[in-house]
């Protein structure tokens, strides 16, 4: 049994809020579709001008594929985004079950 991912990508964005929003809401779609992607949270900070993802993958191997894919591609070369971090984490699937971080046994 293949064990979840958990990637984690923040950047800082250099268009307006209202460009940001027209840009990830294009994205959205492509993003739905990537293989082996269980859920995507889209976050930011609007303040210090920072955004990202936390996303569930159903392994490693489809989180590394994202990563070396050309979403991430785009996003790295778009003047749009800049400071791209990137994390990736194994995910506990246990406790991640009791406190629904995971769809599982827990209720």
């Amino acid at each position: 049994m293949s064990q979840h991912t958990h990637l984690q990508i923040e950047f800082e964005f250099t268009c307006s809020l209202d460009e940001y929003q027209k840009l990830v809401g294009h994205a959205a779609p492509a993003i739905a579709g990537v293989p082996g992607l269980v859920s995507k949270l889209w976050i930011v900070d609007r303040d210090r001008r920072r955004a990202g993802g936390a996303y569930l993958f159903s392994d490693r191997a489809a989180a590394t594929a994202y990563l070396e894919g050309p979403i991430i591609a785009g996003l790295t070369k778009n003047p749009a985004f800049r400071q791209v971090s990137v994390r990736l984490f194994d995910v506990l699937s246990a406790p991640s079950e009791l406190t629904r971080g995971l769809q599982g046994r827990a209720s």
